[in-house]
């Protein structure tokens, strides 16, 4: 039997229902938001990711999948494919293919603030753990034309809101300012003092970010890495005016939004194009993998990908994580209602009958599903409550011989003989 590949997963017809109810909320919250959705490729050009995520990131260096045709295979064995220069990728993330399509279509023409939103599959090379799979859906938001901290502000409430109407009742809402270019170089010097001679000591990962990016040293998840930076230099301490100023104004916004949070200077990203403010909004209840959503300023990424210079804000938000801290508070659900009709023939002729009746149902725009495996009456009924039908329609030999219908109301455990379009109109009304 072939399996599906490791670290991937079936949606079940049950687990489904729950999927769609958070994408409809997550829908509905961003319009009232103001964000449009916007979709794009399953798969671009690598390029874009290692420019776009960073080429330090472990997402880059370790965990993307690459995409190559038979075709191309081939070409790449003989040395005509450069991989380098026309290699595909499937989307590890979702804001760096927002960007793309943001610049290739000239979306910076129109009026800014653009507020984009998105939903969809990643792929990434990750270990498979409880909350984390190699295919995992994202939702995320992006404010495009903006450097008001009140845009930060806006979408950490946004995310916030997103969790708690999921039914998540206790979250923490971490903030921090990594930042810009400008305070950068004095604090990565501070960094690099510090770490200098333990260099030897800390992962072959932190020994490349050591001169690259610094700063991600501080997210390494080591634990021996970890206990020897401890006591680091934090970066708020090294924050420009611009930073500082920018950092103070989205604490007074978020006190004004009502949002809840806490100032964490170990709060990094795992992506390098973040500035200013970074933030995770985490749940206890998930153990080790406690973060739901991350997500931060970027107001450098437009233009290292090649548009304008446009700042940004954004988060991706894990759907998985989000129904696995849902499912911690979901009580026992009742029987959902009712609804609809499961048509019973006994015979061609009243199969026949019932099939223009199921025609009829459907017109409506009414749930409508007809027995085809001739199971007994007892059988058919057990179908019919096994779909949560709110009516048995069964016709046999008495009931043709009638020109009526038996209608079996199954909440209210009655039957009652009438025409067709005496129950067209009942379910109608």
């Amino acid at each position: 039997m072939i399996q599906k590949p490791k670290g991937m997963r079936d949606f079940l017809p049950e687990d489904v229902v729950k999927i769609r109810e958070l994408e409809q909320r997550f829908i509905r919250l961003s319009e009232q938001y103001g964000f449009r959705e916007i979709r794009y490729p399953m798969f671009e050009k690598t390029e874009l990711f290692e420019r776009g995520v960073g080429e330090t990131t472990d997402i880059v260096t370790k965990e993307m999948f690459r995409v190559i045709s038979a075709a191309n295979l081939e070409k790449y064995k003989t040395g005509d494919y450069d991989l380098k220069k026309e290699g595909l990728t499937l989307r590890p993330e979702g804001t760096a293919s927002v960007m793309r399509s943001f610049i290739e279509n000239k979306l910076y023409a129109q009026a800014m603030p653009m507020k984009l939103s998105y939903l969809g599959s990643n792929f990434r090379n990750e270990r498979p753990q409880a909350g984390r799979f190699r295919e995992f859906t994202q939702f995320g938001v992006e404010t495009l034309g903006s450097d008001d901290a009140f845009c930060d502000a806006e979408v950490i409430d946004l995310a916030a809101t997103m969790i708690r109407q999921s039914g998540v009742p206790s979250i923490d809402t971490l903030i921090n300012s990594v930042g810009c270019p400008v305070c950068h170089p004095v604090f990565h010097e501070a960094l690099r003092d510090l770490l200098s001679d333990k260099l030897e000591r800390l992962c072959g990962d932190c020994q490349s970010r050591f001169d690259k990016n610094p700063l991600r040293i501080i997210d390494c998840k080591v634990p021996a890495d970890q206990a020897l930076i401890q006591g680091h230099p934090v970066m708020l301490d090294y924050l420009c005016k611009d930073c500082r100023d920018h950092f103070d104004q989205l604490q007074h916004y978020l006190d004004a939004l009502g949002v809840d949070f806490e100032i964490d200077p170990n709060i990094v990203r795992g992506l390098d194009y973040y500035v200013k403010t970074a933030f995770e909004i985490k749940h206890d209840g998930l153990g080790a993998q406690s973060s739901i959503c991350g997500g931060g300023r970027y107001d450098g990424l437009v233009e290292n990908l090649g548009g304008p210079d446009i700042p940004g804000v954004g988060f991706g938000m894990g759907m998985d994580r989000l129904l696995m801290a849902a499912d911690l508070y979901r009580e026992e659900a009742d029987r959902p209602e009712r609804q609809g009709s499961f048509l019973i023939g006994f015979g061609p002729q009243a199969k026949l009958e019932l099939v223009e009746l199921l025609a009829e149902l459907r017109e409506r725009g009414l749930i409508a599903e007809l027995e085809v495996n001739d199971r007994s009456m007892k059988a058919a009924m057990k179908q019919a409550d096994r779909m949560n039908a709110r009516y048995a329609i069964i016709v046999g030999e008495d009931e043709l011989a009638q020109g009526k219908i038996a209608v079996r109301d199954l909440e209210r455990s009655e039957q009652q003989l009438m025409t067709a379009e005496e129950f067209l109109r009942r379910v109608e009304e």
